[in-house]
């Protein structure tokens, strides 16, 4: 049965590994039980915080994940 609603944070944490290693959307959707919408709505939303903190327009599409990593 797949999963409803937003990820929790040992699936934000593979969802970070897993883009830094170059795997894609869906695969990561299919690995992690969801969504592909859900999948990509999780990065945008990381994306536009990460653009946000950062303040200089540019990120990558791992960039919000990375950062997130770092703190760990």
């Amino acid at each position: 049965m797949k999963k409803v609603g937003k990820l929790i944070p040992q699936e934000r944490d593979t969802l970070a590994i897993l883009l830094a290693q170059g795997v894609t959307l869906s695969e990561i959707a299919r690995k992690l039980s969801r969504s592909k919408s859900t999948i990509s709505d999780e990065v945008k939303r990381n994306r536009r915080w990460d653009k946000e903190k950062e303040g200089n327009g540019h990120h990558s599409k791992t960039s919000g994940f990375i950062s997130m990593l770092s703190t760990i």
